[in-house]
């Protein structure tokens, strides 16, 4: 019994983590795409298309920018910076609380818990460490 459920906590990680994302349309250099997904994702949360703001996260090539972004920083901000997307990505799990990562959630969704971030501690205690390093 506790080989199935080990068993089906491993699955269940492998597929949340890795399976299930789209084929990005663009190769790119920095981003896998599961991290293309999430900006893709946090884009359309922060500026849909038809928004307040003109253009939408689509004309502007955001996801292509950030993959040129991560480009210019070294080798361990980089690491940081794809650990901290994979942080907000499947922190939904616990926050929303949701099976779904934050790239499949609706729009709607997307947005509270992006919003939610603002307010927790977490963000804080991430910025304020980043601007220590910075330093």
């Amino acid at each position: 019994m506790f080989w199935i459920i080990l068993l089906v906590i491993i699955v269940f990680i492998v597929w949340r983590g890795f399976l299930g994302y789209a084929i990005p349309d663009v190769h790119y250099a920095n981003l896998s795409k599961a991290e293309a997904a999430f900006i893709a994702a946090v884009g359309e949360a922060m500026f849909p298309g038809g928004g307040a703001i003109s253009p939408s996260w689509k004309d502007t090539g955001m996801v292509a920018y950030v993959d040129k972004y991560l480009g210019w920083h070294a080798k361990p901000n980089r690491m940081l910076m794809h650990l901290l997307f994979y942080l907000i990505e499947h922190a939904t799990l616990v926050f929303v609380p949701s099976l779904k990562r934050l790239s499949s959630l609706d729009n709607e969704t997307a947005t509270r818990y992006l919003e939610g971030w603002e307010t927790s501690r977490i963000y804080f205690k991430i910025g304020r460490a980043s601007c220590r390093e910075r330093v």
